[in-house]
């Protein structure tokens, strides 16, 4: 994933029997992050820090688009980087904080995860062993 990406986010979607509760602790125990609860709309958790790097942890509204199936993902974790006016730059933080973050949650072999850009490019997929038939 060294191409730069055509968005200002990037998501990861996460196929998970977990409450939302029980998600965002070993979302925490994965990262070594701490997220907040939030009120935000789709979203019940955040995460923030002095690096520019934030991300949502929410439910989500969209619908199957093509080979990207959407419904199949419970949550969905948005990837932003905040006050970087360099667009390399920001794409480079982006694409390193997303990729780090969807490796952590592959290392566990819970989740089935979708990484896209755009909602309309997969840069990324995992299907843990368990899942697979």
């Amino acid at each position: 994933m060294s191409d730069l990406t055509t968005s200002k986010y990037l998501k990861i979607f996460v196929d998970s029997g977990e409450s939302p509760e029980a998600f965002a602790k070993s979302l925490e125990k994965l990262s070594g992050l701490t997220l907040e609860t939030t009120d935000d709309g789709d979203n019940l958790y955040k995460y923030s820090d002095h690096e520019h790097r934030w991300f949502t942890v929410g439910y989500h509204p969209f619908e199957n688009d093509g080979d990207l199936h959407f419904e199949e993902y419970l949550y969905c974790i948005e990837i932003g980087i905040f006050d970087v006016y360099d667009w390399q730059e920001r794409q480079q933080m982006l694409i390193e904080f997303a990729r780090n973050l969807f490796d952590k949650l592959k290392a566990s072999q819970k989740y089935h995860l979708l990484l896209v850009d755009n909602l309309q490019i997969k840069l990324d997929e995992f299907i843990p062993i368990h899942q697979m038939s």
